[in-house]
Protein backbone atom coordinates (compact mmCIF):
# COMPACT_ATOMS: atom_id res chain seq x y z
CA UNK A 1 0.00 0.00 0.00
CA UNK A 2 1.48 3.37 -1.03
CA UNK A 3 1.93 6.13 1.53
CA UNK A 4 0.01 9.40 1.03
CA UNK A 5 3.18 11.40 0.28
CA UNK A 6 4.59 9.05 -2.38
CA UNK A 7 4.51 9.91 -6.09
CA UNK A 8 2.58 8.03 -8.78
CA UNK A 9 4.85 8.84 -11.75
CA UNK A 10 7.85 6.76 -10.78
CA UNK A 11 10.52 9.35 -11.63
CA UNK A 12 13.50 9.79 -9.33
CA UNK A 13 14.69 13.19 -8.16
CA UNK A 14 17.48 13.09 -10.75
CA UNK A 15 14.99 12.27 -13.51
CA UNK A 16 12.78 15.17 -12.42
CA UNK A 17 15.80 17.46 -12.65
CA UNK A 18 16.50 16.24 -16.19
CA UNK A 19 12.85 16.55 -17.24
CA UNK A 20 12.41 20.13 -16.03
CA UNK A 21 15.84 21.08 -17.39
CA UNK A 22 14.72 19.93 -20.85
CA UNK A 23 11.38 21.72 -20.59
CA UNK A 24 12.69 25.08 -19.34
CA UNK A 25 16.15 25.01 -20.91
CA UNK A 26 17.57 25.82 -17.48
CA UNK A 27 19.80 23.64 -15.28
CA UNK A 28 17.49 22.49 -12.49
CA UNK A 29 18.29 21.06 -9.07
CA UNK A 30 15.93 19.13 -6.79
CA UNK A 31 16.03 20.76 -3.34
CA UNK A 32 13.09 19.53 -1.25
CA UNK A 33 9.79 17.70 -1.13
CA UNK A 34 6.51 17.99 0.71
CA UNK A 35 3.55 15.66 0.92
CA UNK A 36 2.23 16.75 -2.47
CA UNK A 37 5.04 18.31 -4.52
CA UNK A 38 8.73 18.10 -5.30
CA UNK A 39 10.55 21.45 -5.27
CA UNK A 40 13.32 22.39 -7.68
CA UNK A 41 15.36 25.53 -8.36
CA UNK A 42 17.85 26.89 -10.86
CA UNK A 43 20.98 28.86 -10.03
CA UNK A 44 20.49 30.69 -13.34
CA UNK A 45 17.02 31.94 -12.32
CA UNK A 46 17.19 32.12 -8.50
CA UNK A 47 14.06 34.24 -8.09
CA UNK A 48 11.76 31.22 -8.48
CA UNK A 49 11.03 27.85 -6.90
CA UNK A 50 9.39 25.23 -9.15
CA UNK A 51 6.82 22.85 -7.65
CA UNK A 52 5.99 19.62 -9.50
CA UNK A 53 2.98 17.58 -8.29
CA UNK A 54 3.80 14.10 -7.03
CA UNK A 55 0.41 12.70 -8.02
CA UNK A 56 -2.32 13.40 -10.54
CA UNK A 57 -4.86 14.41 -7.90
CA UNK A 58 -2.52 17.21 -6.73
CA UNK A 59 -2.79 19.11 -10.05
CA UNK A 60 -6.17 20.75 -9.21
CA UNK A 61 -4.72 21.85 -5.87
CA UNK A 62 -1.79 23.71 -7.42
CA UNK A 63 -4.15 25.19 -10.00
CA UNK A 64 -6.20 26.53 -7.09
CA UNK A 65 -3.03 27.78 -5.38
CA UNK A 66 -2.04 29.67 -8.52
CA UNK A 67 -5.46 31.35 -8.70
CA UNK A 68 -5.41 32.29 -5.02
CA UNK A 69 -1.90 33.72 -5.13
CA UNK A 70 -2.90 35.97 -7.99
CA UNK A 71 -6.00 37.11 -6.08
CA UNK A 72 -3.93 37.82 -2.96
CA UNK A 73 -1.36 39.75 -4.98
CA UNK A 74 -4.13 41.88 -6.49
CA UNK A 75 -5.47 42.56 -2.98
CA UNK A 76 -2.18 44.22 -2.02
CA UNK A 77 -1.52 41.80 0.86
CA UNK A 78 2.22 41.13 0.93
CA UNK A 79 2.01 37.86 2.89
CA UNK A 80 2.07 35.52 -0.12
CA UNK A 81 4.63 34.84 -2.86
CA UNK A 82 4.08 35.77 -6.50
CA UNK A 83 3.29 33.28 -9.28
CA UNK A 84 5.41 33.16 -12.41
CA UNK A 85 3.20 34.01 -15.42
CA UNK A 86 4.04 30.84 -17.37
CA UNK A 87 3.12 28.51 -14.50
CA UNK A 88 0.79 25.64 -15.40
CA UNK A 89 1.42 26.13 -19.12
CA UNK A 90 1.79 22.61 -20.58
CA UNK A 91 4.67 22.18 -22.98
CA UNK A 92 4.49 18.91 -24.85
CA UNK A 93 2.94 15.65 -23.72
CA UNK A 94 2.70 14.94 -20.00
CA UNK A 95 2.52 11.20 -20.56
CA UNK A 96 4.27 8.86 -20.64
CA UNK A 97 6.98 9.69 -18.07
CA UNK A 98 9.68 8.80 -20.63
CA UNK A 99 9.97 9.77 -24.30
CA UNK A 100 10.55 7.17 -26.98
CA UNK A 101 14.24 8.01 -26.65
CA UNK A 102 14.14 7.20 -22.93
CA UNK A 103 14.31 10.84 -21.81
CA UNK A 104 12.21 11.80 -18.78
CA UNK A 105 9.19 14.07 -19.26
CA UNK A 106 7.95 16.32 -16.47
CA UNK A 107 4.90 14.29 -15.37
CA UNK A 108 2.53 17.14 -14.51
CA UNK A 109 2.22 20.90 -15.06
CA UNK A 110 4.44 22.82 -12.66
CA UNK A 111 3.91 26.03 -10.74
CA UNK A 112 6.72 28.53 -10.09
CA UNK A 113 6.50 30.84 -7.07
CA UNK A 114 8.83 33.60 -5.94
CA UNK A 115 11.38 32.67 -3.27
CA UNK A 116 10.06 33.66 0.15
CA UNK A 117 11.63 36.53 2.04
CA UNK A 118 13.41 35.73 5.30
CA UNK A 119 13.94 32.31 6.88
CA UNK A 120 11.46 29.61 7.77
CA UNK A 121 10.21 29.15 11.31
CA UNK A 122 11.19 25.49 10.95
CA UNK A 123 14.84 26.41 10.42
CA UNK A 124 14.77 28.45 13.63
CA UNK A 125 13.03 25.73 15.65
CA UNK A 126 15.69 23.27 14.46
CA UNK A 127 18.53 25.42 15.85
CA UNK A 128 19.93 25.31 19.37
CA UNK A 129 18.14 28.51 20.45
CA UNK A 130 14.83 26.93 19.46
CA UNK A 131 12.50 29.90 18.90
CA UNK A 132 12.29 33.61 18.05
CA UNK A 133 11.29 36.22 20.63
CA UNK A 134 7.90 34.77 21.50
CA UNK A 135 6.08 37.99 22.37
CA UNK A 136 7.39 40.00 19.41
CA UNK A 137 6.85 37.18 16.93
CA UNK A 138 3.45 36.38 18.41
CA UNK A 139 2.31 39.97 17.98
CA UNK A 140 3.50 40.03 14.36
CA UNK A 141 1.93 36.66 13.65
CA UNK A 142 -1.46 37.60 15.11
CA UNK A 143 -1.53 40.86 13.15
CA UNK A 144 -0.65 39.00 9.93
CA UNK A 145 -3.41 36.44 10.50
CA UNK A 146 -5.90 39.25 11.14
CA UNK A 147 -4.97 40.78 7.76
CA UNK A 148 -5.41 37.40 6.09
CA UNK A 149 -8.77 36.62 7.67
CA UNK A 150 -10.05 40.11 6.89
CA UNK A 151 -9.75 39.27 3.20
CA UNK A 152 -12.91 37.20 3.74
CA UNK A 153 -15.04 40.33 3.67
CA UNK A 154 -12.84 42.60 1.54
CA UNK A 155 -15.17 44.01 -1.09
CA UNK A 156 -12.41 44.28 -3.70
CA UNK A 157 -11.70 40.54 -3.87
CA UNK A 158 -14.75 38.85 -2.31
CA UNK A 159 -16.15 37.96 -5.72
CA UNK A 160 -12.79 36.53 -6.86
CA UNK A 161 -12.49 34.38 -3.73
CA UNK A 162 -16.05 33.13 -4.16
CA UNK A 163 -15.37 32.25 -7.79
CA UNK A 164 -12.23 30.31 -6.88
CA UNK A 165 -13.46 28.63 -3.69
CA UNK A 166 -17.23 28.67 -4.03
CA UNK A 167 -19.48 31.04 -2.07
CA UNK A 168 -18.53 31.65 1.53
CA UNK A 169 -20.80 29.42 3.66
CA UNK A 170 -23.05 31.04 6.22
CA UNK A 171 -21.91 28.42 8.72
CA UNK A 172 -19.95 25.20 8.77
CA UNK A 173 -18.96 22.57 11.31
CA UNK A 174 -15.40 22.29 12.64
CA UNK A 175 -13.90 19.64 14.88
CA UNK A 176 -10.80 17.46 15.41
CA UNK A 177 -12.21 13.93 15.14
CA UNK A 178 -10.54 13.34 11.75
CA UNK A 179 -7.15 13.62 13.50
CA UNK A 180 -7.80 11.58 16.62
CA UNK A 181 -7.30 8.05 15.25
CA UNK A 182 -3.77 9.00 14.17
CA UNK A 183 -3.20 10.86 17.44
CA UNK A 184 -4.07 7.72 19.42
CA UNK A 185 -1.68 5.62 17.32
CA UNK A 186 1.19 7.90 18.42
CA UNK A 187 0.81 7.05 22.10
CA UNK A 188 2.66 3.69 22.21
CA UNK A 189 5.76 5.36 20.73
CA UNK A 190 5.94 7.99 23.49
CA UNK A 191 8.09 5.82 25.72
CA UNK A 192 9.99 8.81 27.12
CA UNK A 193 6.82 9.81 29.00
CA UNK A 194 5.56 8.12 32.14
CA UNK A 195 2.61 5.75 31.92
CA UNK A 196 0.61 8.30 33.93
CA UNK A 197 1.29 10.98 31.31
CA UNK A 198 0.41 8.63 28.47
CA UNK A 199 -2.84 7.82 30.28
CA UNK A 200 -3.60 11.53 30.54
CA UNK A 201 -2.96 11.90 26.83
CA UNK A 202 -5.33 9.01 26.14
CA UNK A 203 -7.97 10.61 28.37
CA UNK A 204 -7.50 13.92 26.53
CA UNK A 205 -8.11 12.18 23.20
CA UNK A 206 -11.23 10.51 24.62
CA UNK A 207 -12.49 13.90 25.84
CA UNK A 208 -11.91 15.45 22.42
CA UNK A 209 -13.79 12.56 20.81
CA UNK A 210 -16.81 13.55 22.90
CA UNK A 211 -16.61 17.24 21.92
CA UNK A 212 -19.33 18.34 19.55
CA UNK A 213 -18.03 20.04 16.38
CA UNK A 214 -18.29 23.83 16.52
CA UNK A 215 -20.65 25.51 14.08
CA UNK A 216 -19.44 28.94 13.00
CA UNK A 217 -19.12 31.25 10.03
CA UNK A 218 -15.84 30.35 8.32
CA UNK A 219 -13.23 32.83 7.12
CA UNK A 220 -10.54 32.67 4.44
CA UNK A 221 -7.75 30.64 6.07
CA UNK A 222 -4.37 29.38 4.92
CA UNK A 223 -5.02 26.09 6.78
CA UNK A 224 -1.48 24.72 6.45
CA UNK A 225 0.70 27.00 8.54
CA UNK A 226 3.31 24.47 9.58
CA UNK A 227 6.73 25.90 10.58
CA UNK A 228 8.20 25.24 7.12
CA UNK A 229 5.46 27.42 5.60
CA UNK A 230 5.93 30.43 7.92
CA UNK A 231 8.76 32.84 7.06
CA UNK A 232 10.11 35.62 9.23
CA UNK A 233 12.82 38.23 9.44
CA UNK A 234 15.23 36.60 11.91
CA UNK A 235 16.58 39.95 13.15
CA UNK A 236 13.26 41.72 13.59
CA UNK A 237 11.40 38.56 14.65
CA UNK A 238 8.43 39.48 12.45
CA UNK A 239 6.42 37.59 9.84
CA UNK A 240 7.45 38.18 6.23
CA UNK A 241 5.44 35.62 4.24
CA UNK A 242 3.43 32.42 4.26
CA UNK A 243 4.00 29.85 1.50
CA UNK A 244 2.16 26.77 0.15
CA UNK A 245 -1.42 27.99 -0.24
CA UNK A 246 -2.92 24.89 -1.87
CA UNK A 247 -5.01 24.07 1.23
CA UNK A 248 -6.37 27.61 1.64
CA UNK A 249 -10.12 28.03 1.70
CA UNK A 250 -13.10 28.76 3.94
CA UNK A 251 -12.42 27.38 7.42
CA UNK A 252 -12.11 27.78 11.16
CA UNK A 253 -9.86 30.77 12.04
CA UNK A 254 -8.38 28.66 14.85
CA UNK A 255 -6.67 26.50 12.20
CA UNK A 256 -4.21 29.29 11.38
CA UNK A 257 -3.03 29.53 15.00
CA UNK A 258 -2.97 25.88 16.08
CA UNK A 259 0.38 24.61 14.76
CA UNK A 260 2.37 27.71 15.67
CA UNK A 261 0.80 27.73 19.14
CA UNK A 262 1.65 24.03 19.54
CA UNK A 263 5.25 24.68 18.51
CA UNK A 264 5.80 27.90 20.51
CA UNK A 265 3.40 27.77 23.46
CA UNK A 266 1.31 30.05 25.62
CA UNK A 267 3.50 33.18 25.59
CA UNK A 268 3.38 33.20 21.79
CA UNK A 269 -0.35 32.44 21.71
CA UNK A 270 -1.21 35.18 24.22
CA UNK A 271 0.68 37.78 22.17
CA UNK A 272 -0.79 36.52 18.89
CA UNK A 273 -4.37 36.67 20.16
CA UNK A 274 -3.87 40.18 21.58
CA UNK A 275 -2.69 41.35 18.17
CA UNK A 276 -5.45 39.44 16.37
CA UNK A 277 -8.03 41.36 18.37
CA UNK A 278 -11.77 40.90 18.51
CA UNK A 279 -12.83 37.31 17.81
CA UNK A 280 -16.35 38.25 16.71
CA UNK A 281 -16.77 37.16 13.12
CA UNK A 282 -16.36 40.14 10.79
CA UNK A 283 -19.21 39.02 8.52
CA UNK A 284 -22.26 40.59 10.15
CA UNK A 285 -24.65 38.46 8.10
CA UNK A 286 -23.11 35.18 9.28
CA UNK A 287 -24.15 33.34 12.43
CA UNK A 288 -21.48 32.73 15.03
CA UNK A 289 -21.43 30.13 17.78
CA UNK A 290 -20.77 32.89 20.29
CA UNK A 291 -23.48 35.35 19.28
CA UNK A 292 -24.83 35.43 22.86
CA UNK A 293 -21.40 35.33 24.51
CA UNK A 294 -19.35 38.23 25.80
CA UNK A 295 -16.12 39.03 23.97
CA UNK A 296 -14.13 37.54 26.85
CA UNK A 297 -16.13 34.28 26.60
CA UNK A 298 -15.65 34.19 22.84
CA UNK A 299 -11.91 34.76 23.28
CA UNK A 300 -11.65 31.91 25.79
CA UNK A 301 -13.64 29.60 23.52
CA UNK A 302 -11.40 30.53 20.60
CA UNK A 303 -8.26 29.89 22.63
CA UNK A 304 -9.63 26.48 23.69
CA UNK A 305 -10.30 25.52 20.06
CA UNK A 306 -6.74 26.48 19.14
CA UNK A 307 -5.27 24.33 21.93
CA UNK A 308 -7.48 21.33 21.14
CA UNK A 309 -6.57 21.48 17.47
CA UNK A 310 -2.90 22.01 18.31
CA UNK A 311 -2.79 18.98 20.61
CA UNK A 312 -4.59 16.78 18.08
CA UNK A 313 -2.31 17.92 15.24
CA UNK A 314 0.84 17.52 17.34
CA UNK A 315 0.07 13.89 18.21
CA UNK A 316 -1.16 13.12 14.68
CA UNK A 317 2.09 14.52 13.26
CA UNK A 318 4.20 12.35 15.55
CA UNK A 319 2.41 9.28 14.19
CA UNK A 320 2.85 10.42 10.57
CA UNK A 321 6.49 11.38 11.16
CA UNK A 322 7.27 7.94 12.54
CA UNK A 323 5.88 6.52 9.28
CA UNK A 324 8.33 8.63 7.29
CA UNK A 325 6.26 11.67 6.28
CA UNK A 326 8.43 14.47 4.84
CA UNK A 327 9.05 17.72 6.71
CA UNK A 328 7.94 16.37 10.08
CA UNK A 329 10.62 16.47 12.76
CA UNK A 330 9.46 13.88 15.26
CA UNK A 331 12.05 15.05 17.80
CA UNK A 332 10.76 18.64 17.55
CA UNK A 333 7.14 17.46 17.93
CA UNK A 334 8.12 15.40 21.00
CA UNK A 335 9.87 18.41 22.56
CA UNK A 336 6.80 20.53 21.86
CA UNK A 337 4.58 17.91 23.49
CA UNK A 338 6.71 17.97 26.64
CA UNK A 339 6.58 21.77 26.79
CA UNK A 340 2.84 21.95 26.19
CA UNK A 341 2.20 19.40 28.95
CA UNK A 342 4.35 21.51 31.27
CA UNK A 343 2.28 24.57 30.29
CA UNK A 344 -0.94 22.80 31.28
CA UNK A 345 -2.45 21.99 27.89
CA UNK A 346 -3.75 18.67 29.20
CA UNK A 347 -5.49 20.45 32.07
CA UNK A 348 -8.23 21.46 29.62
CA UNK A 349 -9.38 17.82 29.70
CA UNK A 350 -8.98 17.06 33.41
CA UNK A 351 -12.28 16.37 35.21
CA UNK A 352 -11.12 18.74 37.95
CA UNK A 353 -9.58 21.21 35.50
CA UNK A 354 -6.19 20.86 37.16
Amino acid sequence: MSLPWENDHGLSHVELERALTRELDLPMQWIAEGWDCDVLSSAEDPEWLFKVPKRKEVVPWIEKESRLLRIIEESGLALAPRVRPDSLTPKGSRTPSLTSQGLPVCPYPWIAISVARGVSLKSILDTASGSPSLTKFGHSYGAAIRELHDLSSAATIAADLAESLGPRPKASSHGVNHLLAGARLALPALTEFTSATRNRLSESIEAMELCEPVSLAPVFVHDDLYPEHVFLDPDAGTVTQFIDWADAGWGDPAADFAVAAWSLGNEFLDAALRAYGNTTNTNEDAPHVGDRQTESQRAESFRGRIRRLGLALGLYDIHQGLKGAPNISVSERRRALRRRIDEGWLDDYSPQGS
